[in-house]
């Protein structure tokens, strides 16, 4: 195989808080391994050259500082949760004319620090990937600028016109989100959407799996420990009261507790995204709350517990939440709990062999706390499994050879 030069363009990189981070990141080790040079350029703290990370060259361009708060303060009371939201409408219709590049001055380094390499050292292929649209928008005016001499592929790891959406300036959001999309099907050479995505069959559209069924070496040790004496659950990954509500789990940890007379901790890393959520969370005692794990060690942090617990989307139960794949090659019983009937997820984790489905939509909470006394007094709850074959194509090799071809 030829060695190619791939410069990739991305929101954030191998940055825990985003499991779609932690794909691009799989995807660019994936490519180094195979002999190829790669360069990614990416969200960062602060302004940052080129520096080699495990075999890629990896540059930052400092993050926008509104998505870093909007969260925080969008669902806050008083005086600063009102001056805030005005902020964000103020925000949301000064964007709109460029939707979705919400961050037309980082999209626009993005496009120059890109230019500059193929201009240097020549490019083989463009990869950009959606969230944000930054790149994505580099990329389109990448391909627009070299034509032929470079392949141009976009990878929307999200939905570009999300279902959260609502209003007015929604409705908007949504139809230039179709309208960008439409722009990167004449353009692209190649278009990469998650399989479970409603778009009809195009000749440069293809669906493919999330790249994150890696059986990762432990890259570093966890530097915390779980306790010997009690049952540990693990979630590591964004929550909301809006989508993924941790509300019932949380309850059903504590009445399990209670009924069963042992000792339950609920750990949770992760984002969470909005006051609501907070008190959910910090208001139990079975819960325990460490903020945002360390990329390096999160396949330890998973690996340790006794379990692993996912939360799924109630209003983007249309998207598969990339983060399972990661849970799937961990091999750790998990407990699913789903919150709409039609979530995509929920075949892949029936056919997982140490999964428990608790579909909230349709259980009561005796039910749910019956069916996790089965599931937690189950002897083999701690044995590690290995379904390589049930998810190869969630492999990063899978999507690199898609990408190269």
């Amino acid at each position: 195989m030829r060695r190619m030069r791939i410069v990739i363009l991305s929101g954030h990189y191998a940055d825990g808080r985003y499991s779609n981070s932690i794909c691009v990141r799989n995807l660019a080790e994936c490519f180094s391994s195979q002999g190829h040079n790669v360069k990614v350029i990416a969200w960062g703290e602060k302004d940052k050259d080129f520096e080699m990370k495990n075999g890629v060259e990896v540059c930052y361009v400092k993050e926008p500082q509104y998505p870093l708060h909007a969260n925080r303060y969008l669902l806050k009371g008083g005086v600063v949760g009102f001056l805030f939201r005005i902020y964000h409408l103020i925000h949301s219709i000064l964007i709109l004319p460029f939707y979705p590049n919400v961050f037309p001055s980082v999209a626009r380094r993005f496009y120059k620090i890109a230019k500059g390499v193929i201009d240097k050292s020549g490019t083989d292929i463009v990869l950009a990937t959606y969230t944000p649209y930054d790149g994505i928008w580099a990329g389109v005016k990448l391909k627009k600028k070299y034509g032929q001499a470079i392949k141009f592929v976009s990878y929307h790891l999200d939905l570009i016109s999300s279902p959260d959406n609502e209003g007015f300036i929604g409705g908007i959001k949504i139809n230039r989100g179709k309208k960008a999309f439409a722009k990167e099907l004449e353009i692209a050479d190649k278009i990469l959407v998650p399989e479970k995505t409603e778009i009809e069959n195009l000749p440069n559209v293809r669906k493919v799996g999330f790249p994150l069924y890696v059986k990762e070496n432990i890259r570093m040790k966890a530097s915390f420990n779980y306790p010997s004496d009690c049952v540990n659950l693990t979630y590591i990954g964004s929550l909301s009261s809006s989508n993924r509500n941790p509300s019932i789990a949380i309850s059903a940890v504590e009445k399990l507790s209670k009924e069963t007379g042992k000792k339950i901790l609920f750990h949770i890393w992760g984002v969470l995204g909005d006051q609501k959520c907070q008190e959910v969370v910090e208001k139990s005692s079975h819960v325990v709350y460490h903020g945002i794990a360390k990329n390096e060690e999160v396949a330890s942090l998973l690996s340790q517990g006794d379990m692993l617990v996912n939360i799924s989307n109630s209003t983007t139960y249309k998207m598969i939440p990339s983060k399972i794949f990661q849970y799937f090659a961990i091999g750790k019983p998990i407990v699913d709990f789903v919150k709409n009937e039609n979530d995509v997820s929920i075949p892949f984790f029936e056919k997982y062999p140490k999964a428990l489905i608790i579909r909230e939509f349709n259980q009561g909470m005796n039910e749910i706390v019956d069916a996790l006394k089965v599931f937690v007094e189950d002897p083999g709850k701690n044995m590690t499994v290995s379904v390589d074959a049930l998810y190869d194509k969630y492999k990063p090799e899978t999507t690199c050879k898609e990408i190269l071809n």
